[in-house]
């Protein structure tokens, strides 16, 4: 809104709010830790086909897999020149060179760089609300079996820092002891003694209870994934029955959390996994993969429609489905705009692989011309190999995927990716301005219009709160009993846009559908018509309406995550205070 700019004590006390909330945001800032712990989303539990929070509002959940992390993958990252094949010979050659002790250190460079809190910032930034945080079993254990003293601390580092930034964490168990398959994501490639070895078996589970009890009642926890690819299996069988044992074993410590079981084995569909009512699985998602090694766009496109049909086809199961795992490879942000509209659009919930890779059009974040070196570990000093893996932080040597990011920002046609714990600025492409609650009203028939956008300022800032099917009611944090409502329940061209206490009608819920640029139409659910600036205008005080879908900037909104708002400003000036 319009600031009387000739009141000088008026401009003094913005002055003077605006020194103390810079001041006191980088004394904020500067305590990441404390940030980070203080907090705590909603426990999500499974209701019929959905993902609901502790309130019972569904959350769909939409992400990226950290692959190459926590369980390093030689493929896709820095993390040896000379070859060696899998993440535990890269242990075992730093143990038998420095020690233990060293090589636990080396470690903990290689992670903290790899992945840092500007990583979940920039998830954040693309409207994501989960990572898959793949781990395997010497995350917690020595090589020779003994129990780390630091087995959770990376792990508790990133579920803390993710939730600070509205972002659930699903743990993944990406290597069982001797490895469920013969591939290097398991950490120990060519190994799959876990199917015949008693020993093994009983190892993975005393383990999957250790998680399990550690994490008990973290709400900032979404799911554990109990067994990725369990595809070197002897029997079909074999791959249900362990995860079925993991299952229980979970259950004796968690009775709470969700459970994920995947179907990514055999014929890798949803035929693999039994009804939930087989083995008395309850509160549990069934997992898919979706990758089309042929890579064209239509095979792609295939896979996804796919996908869909077998979700479809087994609803009588009544879990919710997800894709843990998707890549669409070299095609175009088209293409990866039609996977991602596929699962919106029925209710699949996904997370892409992966976050960041050094092999290309593997990353959401993929390498520039100006590559560190990468060490290699059979040969470097320990310093050498520390200062090189220290150099692979994101800001330093990545960028930011041209075609993939515009597919996954907030999660592409709605209910998904779009944070719906955040408040969001709504910027008109063609005008620049906001989506403002005119006068800062916060009772019925209050004008929707545009304005030039504010600082902190309530009025223009604006949660996505779902409802089904990818639709939002979009509500004001001024009047938060307020929401978007076309007036008169108008469908027709012209029909003005006001607050109104949501009541679940047609004329109060809105898609948002991605216009592959950063950018999103809101498409009314009663009318189908779009939110639009009449005339195109830029000036202040506009009303918006609905209008025919046209592909104009007037119709076309960037959303803007806030930062800290008026309340939360306020909070830390008193605290200070």
């Amino acid at each position: 809104m319009k600031a009387d700019f000739l009141d000088p004590c008026r401009f003094l006390r913005i002055l003077r709010k605006y020194i103390v909330a810079a001041m006191t945001l980088l004394v904020f800032l500067s305590s990441g830790t404390k940030f980070a712990q203080a907090q705590s989303l909603s426990l999500l539990h499974t209701s019929g086909q959905n993902i609901v929070d502790a309130n019972g509002n569904k959350v769909s959940l939409r992400g990226v897999n950290l692959g190459g992390w926590l369980t390093i993958e030689t493929w896709m990252t820095p993390a040896d020149s000379s070859g060696l094949p899998d993440n535990f010979s890269i242990i075992k050659t730093l143990d038998n060179r420095f020690g233990v002790a060293t090589e636990q250190g080396l470690i903990k460079t290689y992670e903290q760089s790899w992945i840092t809190t500007v990583d979940l910032d920039n998830i954040r930034a693309e409207g994501m609300n989960v990572i898959r945080v793949p781990v395997w079993w010497a995350n917690f254990e020595t090589l020779d079996g003994q129990w780390r003293l630091d087995a959770f601390t990376m792990l508790d580092w990133v579920v803390s820092a993710a939730a600070a930034r509205g972002i659930y964490t699903i743990i993944d168990m990406h290597g069982v002891v001797g490895a469920q398959s013969t591939s290097q994501d398991t950490g120990q490639q060519n190994t799959n003694t876990y199917w015949n070895s008693s020993a093994d078996q009983s190892a993975t589970n005393q383990l999957m209870m250790k998680i399990a009890a550690h994490y008990n009642g973290n709400p900032n926890v979404a799911a554990y994934d109990l067994l990725n690819e369990p595809m070197n299996a002897p029997s079909n069988q074999a791959a249900v029955t362990a995860q079925n044992n993991l299952f229980n074993a979970v259950r004796i410590q968690d009775p709470t959390h969700i459970c994920i079981l995947e179907g990514t084995f055999g014929s890798w569909n949803w035929d693999m996994l039994p009804p939930p009512s087989t083995f008395g699985w309850t509160n549990v998602i069934y997992e898919m993969h979706e990758y089309q090694w042929s890579g064209t766009a239509s095979a792609v496109q295939n896979g996804a429609v796919n996908q869909v049909s077998q979700f479809k086809s087994h609803a009588s199961y009544n879990v919710p489905g997800y894709i843990g795992e998707f890549n669409d490879f070299g095609n175009s942000t088209a293409v990866w705009q039609f996977t991602t509209s596929q699962y919106n659009s029925n209710n699949l919930n996904w997370t892409v692989w992966a976050y960041k890779s050094t092999k290309g059009n593997w990353g959401l974040y993929e390498t520039n011309s100006n590559l560190p070196p990468i060490p290699n570990i059979q040969s470097d000093s320990a310093a050498t190999i520390a200062g090189d893996w220290s150099q692979w932080t994101t800001a330093n040597s990545f960028f930011l995927n041209p075609t993939l990011a515009p597919a996954l920002f907030g999660g592409v046609n709605g209910d998904g990716g779009i944070n719906s714990g955040a408040w969001y600025n709504i910027v008109n492409q063609n005008s620049g301005a906001c989506a403002d609650a005119a006068g800062r009203g916060t009772a019925n028939g209050t004008a929707v219009q545009q304005w030039a956008c504010g600082n902190a300022q309530s009025n223009q800032e604006w949660q996505f709160q779902p409802t089904d099917s990818g639709f939002f009611k979009v509500i004001n944090r001024n009047a938060p009993a307020e929401a978007w409502d076309i007036l008169n329940v108008g469908t027709t061209n012209g029909s003005l846009i006001q607050l109104w206490n949501p009541g679940g009608g047609t004329n109060q819920q809105w898609q948002p559908v991605s216009l592959g640029n950063g950018s999103f139409k809101f498409v009314g659910r009663g009318s189908g018509r779009c939110l639009d600036v009449p005339s195109a205008s830029t000036a202040n005080g506009v009303q918006l309406q609905i209008f025919d879908c046209n592909a104009t900037g007037a119709q076309a909104w960037r959303l803007v995550q806030t930062a800290l708002a008026n309340d939360e400003y306020s909070r830390i000036c008193l605290m200070i205070a």
